[in-house]
């Protein structure tokens, strides 16, 4: 068995309704979705358009209810562009290239405690105010979004874990467009 089929088979063992519906084969699901029109129609067309008719997608968002929660409880305001995201599909376990976008439960401030970044909180102004929102390989590495208040760096979205903490994208859609172009900025370079 390959690495693919086993690391595919892992996440199909630990699955959820959403885990098992990526289709292997990133480079042809990739090349079906339309290069136009609005970020997420593309997004959930990369993710589930090949499941049309099957149910449970119309229950993929967030509810508003939570997202409340989690704004009053880190003290923050989402962008529209990452509240209308989680409202509409809040996540996946795992794209077929192995990046996944975690739903609002799981989004933390980057502290001490997540994920060894010592690097990121002795060199970040305001390391609270970044939220990992997504990983690429099985947490290899991670994506943050700034929510502070500095307009300099209100939304941008880094790579924490990165030396000097590249900024990737200057708001959450940007981030989307590359991730969709697959562009290498995404995983650092360029």
């Amino acid at each position: 068995m390959s690495f693919w089929n086993a690391t595919r088979d892992k996440f199909a063992r630990r699955s959820t309704v959403r885990a098992t519906s990526v289709p292997l084969g990133y480079p042809q699901a990739l090349r079906s979705v339309p290069k136009s029109g609005p970020v997420l129609d593309r997004l959930e067309a990369y993710w589930y358009g090949y499941r049309t008719g099957l149910s449970g997608l119309e229950d993929l968002g967030a509810t508003d209810e939570k997202i409340a929660s989690f704004e009053r409880t880190h003290s923050v305001n989402l962008p529209d562009d990452l509240r209308n995201y989680l409202l509409r599909l809040n996540g996946i376990d795992a794209d077929p290239q192995l990046f996944c976008f975690w739903p609002i439960e799981k989004i933390i401030p980057i502290s001490p405690d997540s994920f060894g970044m010592d690097r990121a909180i002795v060199e970040l102004d305001e390391p609270h105010r970044y939220f990992i929102f997504a990983d690429f390989l099985i947490e290899s590495h991670y994506y943050a979004i700034y929510l502070g208040d500095d307009a300099n760096r209100q939304y941008r979205v880094i790579l924490p874990d990165f030396p000097n903490q590249p900024a990737i994208a200057s708001s959450f859609s940007d981030f989307l467009e590359l991730y969709l172009e697959d562009h290498p900025r995404i995983f650092g370079n360029g």
